[in-house]
Parts: structure tokens; sequence; C-alpha cells
């Protein structure tokens, strides 16, 4: 059987360096295909006036692991003014490689600006990292609004331009004379016209008040079933007050209900009965509206009816008076 050779010690260590070296040729070469993100930067032109939108172009390249922050830029490129911003726009360029890029409006509103500043631009790496990035400055040449043969003196004012056709200017002046001495005669004659004497039209007589039926119409009008029981008494009693000073004769709407009981036992058409139950009718009315009381619906009903029962008593006893003195004089 033939014996396995040895290699002497000496090429065991040669042997472990080369494989040492190719590692590390290894990490170089893979080091070196990442490739370091870049900002480049670029204007729409370089010649503008006052006021004239100037667009800046930032454009990332980076690693696909990577990500851009594009920061505010309203302080970095002062004296010029950011007025708006593209939203960021992502391309894959092969390789592992994307490109972010973002466009700025530029307005420039003072005389004494110099080239768009440097820009920072942050890369973040896949490990967390911050990248630094800073673009060049670019120069912009302001121009002036007006054309350098002018130069810096005032202009003159243009005299106005004759525009041929139209009316003369005499006849202008002969047509405003004769508009005004028509407006003059018109004047003196509605002057001197005589006054047209206006006699006052006295209101058509109103006849008389049905109080029974006006007491009918509040209960029509449902109040209670919309909960409104104080506006319900209180145009009740309305009514029972514009009877009172209209057929009998006596202050109501500013009295009390007491004033207007004694008040009542002066008048011949009012019996003591009937004198009971008016003060009743306003004493409900005075809880409702005051004392805040809360009658049953069935009898909250039931008072619309009895005003005018004691409205129709009245009016009978009225006629039965007046019934009486006309027989006495006869």
């Amino acid at each position: 059987m033939a014996a396995t050779p040895i290699p002497p010690r000496h090429n065991r260590r040669v042997s472990a360096w080369a494989q040492f070296l190719a590692a590390a040729l290894w990490a170089v070469s893979a080091s070196a295909g990442a490739a370091e993100p870049t900002l480049t930067s670029r204007l729409d032109t370089t010649r503008i006036t006052l006021g004239d939108p100037l667009q800046l172009r930032l454009v990332v390249d980076r690693d696909i692991e990577q990500r851009t922050v594009f920061p505010d830029l309203d302080e970095q490129l002062a004296p010029f003014s950011v007025i708006s911003s593209t939203a960021i726009t992502t391309t894959d360029l092969g390789g592992a490689r994307q490109r972010d890029e973002r466009i700025y409006e530029l307005r420039a509103y003072t005389l004494d600006v110099g080239p768009v500043p440097a820009v920072e631009v942050i890369v973040v790496t896949a490990a967390g990292d911050s990248l630094h990035l800073f673009s060049e400055s670019l120069d912009v040449d302001l121009q002036s609004v007006r054309d350098p043969e002018e130069g810096d003196e005032p202009r003159d004012i243009i005299p106005p331009l004759h525009i041929p056709g139209g009316l003369p200017l005499w006849l202008v002046g002969i047509l405003a004379a004769v508009l005004a001495a028509g407006l003059a005669l018109l004047a003196r004659r509605f002057l001197r016209r005589a006054p047209v004497e206006r006699v006052p039209v006295p209101p058509a007589p109103r006849g008389p008040v049905d109080y029974v039926r006006e007491f009918a119409r509040i209960a029509d009008m449902r109040l209670l079933e919309r909960g409104a029981t104080k506006l319900h008494y209180t145009r009740l009693a309305d009514v029972m007050w514009r009877f009172l000073e209209d057929r009998i004769g006596i202050d109501a709407l500013d009295r009390t209900t007491g004033e207007i009981a004694e008040d009542l036992r002066l008048v011949d058409s009012v019996d003591m009965e009937t004198t009971l139950r008016i003060v009743e009718f306003l004493e409900a009315a005075d809880l409702v509206k005051f004392a805040r009381a809360e009658p049953p619906a069935e009898v909250a009903r039931r008072v619309p009816d009895d005003g005018a029962g004691i409205v129709g008593d009245i009016e009978i006893a009225r006629m039965a008076v007046a019934s009486l003195a006309d027989e006495g004089g006869a």
C-alpha cells in the first residue's frame, strides 16, 4: 500500500496565508461594489426677473436599501422664497440602485439675491446611519425689467393718443345745454303745480266682536295637543279681559283678578253667580301662567266652553236690562 505524502509544515503556513489574503480581497471587492449616494442639483434657467418662477431640481442616486430625506428648504435657500414643491418621485436604475427626485419652485423678490445656496439632503442607510450630502451653489442672473438702452432716467409721460371718430366736442356741449334746459323747465312746471289736498279716509267701522267665536277659535288651535298649556290659558284670559272692557265697560287688561271682581259687583248686568264664574275662570288662568299649575287635560279642554258660556249668559242679561230700560222710558 502506497503511503500518502505529508506536506511539510512551512507549506501548510503558506496555504493558510493564501486563504486569508483571498478572503480579504473578496471583502474589499464586495465593499467597493456598494456605491456611495450622490446628490445633483440643477436649475431650469439661470436668467430671471423679480417674481419670475425658478425651478430647482434635486436628484439623489442611492442603494435600494437606503432612504432619502429632503428637508424644508425655506431657511437654506434664503433670500429666495420657496413657493411650492412636488412630491418625491423614485425610479429604478438597475443594479440595486434607485433615484429620488424632487422639484422646488423658487421666486426672488429682492434685488440683492446671489447664487442659489448649496442645500443639504440626508440619506439614511439600512443600518440607520445618516449620510449628509451637500449640493453645489448655482449662479443666477437677475435681469432688469427695462432695456439697457433706456438707462436709469425716468421715462417721459406719453400724451393722450387721439383716436379719430366720435362726436365733436362742440356738438356734445350743445346737447348738454339742451338737456339741462329741458330738465330746468320740467322742474319749474312741477314746482308750480298746485298741491293736491289729501283728505284722510277714516277706517271702516268694525262690527261687534263675536267673543263666543273667539273662544271656539282658540279651542280649534289645539294648543294642548302641542304641550302649550300656558299659551292656551293666556289667550283665553285675554279674550275674557277684552270682553269685559268691550261689553261691560270695566278696566281689565292691567288689573288683578281681585280688582276686576270688585268692579263687577257694581255692574247691574252681571249677577253674583256670574261674577264668581268669571273670578274662577281668571284665577285658573293665573295659576297656570304664574304658578305653573298643570290642570288635567279634560279640565283644560272645557275652559273655552266655560268662557263661551259666561259670555253668552252676560249677553242675555245685558239684552234683558236694555229691554227693561226701553219699557220704562216708554
